[in-house]
C-alpha cells in the first residue's frame, strides 16, 4: 500500500476586489473566490520509486483586525498631457522610470509607478493624492485635518453643555 495524501493547499484566500467595469468606468466590490491546489504528497518513498521531490515553500498570514482606509483617487477627466509628463519625470528624476518622456501612459509608466508605490508603502494601481504628495507633484491638503480638528472642538463643545445639563438636574434633584 502506498503512502500517498492528497493535500489541497490555499493559494489565495477569499477576498473583495475593486474593479472598474468596462464602458461605464463606474467601480464595483467584486468578490473574489479563493484559489486552492491540489497536490500529491508521498509519505513513505520506500514505498515508491517513481516519485519527483519538489520543495513547497508556503508562508502563512495572520492578519488580526484591520482597516479600510479611504483615498481619493485621480479620475480620468483630472489627467492631462502635462500630467502624465510631470508623472514621468517625477518617476524618472527617484530613479523608477528610464523610458522616453511621453504624454501617454504607457505600461512601463504603470510599471514605474506601482513600483514606486510599493517601495513606499502606498496603495498602488491608482494614482491617488497620497502618491502625489509623495512624488512631490500635490502638496498636502490640510482641509481635511481642519475639518477634524473643527469636528473634534464642536464634539468636546457638545459634550461639555451635556454636562453642564446633567450637572443642573443633580443639582435640581438635591434641592
Amino acid at each position: 500500500m502506498e503512502s500517498i495524501e492528497s493535500k489541497t493547499l490555499l493559494v489565495t484566500p477569499a477576498h473583495t476586489k475593486w474593479v472598474k467595469q468596462t464602458g461605464s468606468g463606474e467601480w464595483i466590490e467584486k468578490a473574489m473566490p479563493e484559489e486552492s491546489k491540489t497536490i500529491q504528497v508521498l509519505r513513505d518513498t520506500t514505498t515508491n520509486k517513481e516519485f519527483i521531490v519538489k520543495e513547497i515553500t508556503y508562508f502563512e498570514f495572520v492578519a488580526k483586525g484591520g482597516n479600510i482606509d479611504w483615498s481619493e483617487v485621480i479620475c480620468n477627466n483630472q489627467v492631462t498631457n502635462s500630467f502624465i509628463l510631470d508623472l514621468h519625470i517625477a518617476l524618472k528624476e527617484r530613479g523608477y522610470y528610464e523610458g522616453e518622456l511621453k504624454k501617454e501612459i504607457s505600461p512601463d509608466l504603470k510599471k514605474s509607478l506601482t513600483n514606486f508605490q510599493s517601495a513606499n508603502a502606498l496603495p498602488s494601481g491608482q494614482i491617488d493624492t497620497n502618491t502625489l504628495i509623495a512624488l512631490g507633484l500635490k502638496e498636502p491638503d490640510k482641509t481635511k485635518e481642519i475639518e477634524k480638528l473643527k469636528r473634534e472642538q464642536k464634539a468636546a463643545k457638545l459634550a461639555a453643555k451635556m454636562k453642564k445639563k446633567k450637572l443642573k438636574k443633580l443639582k435640581k434633584s438635591k434641592l
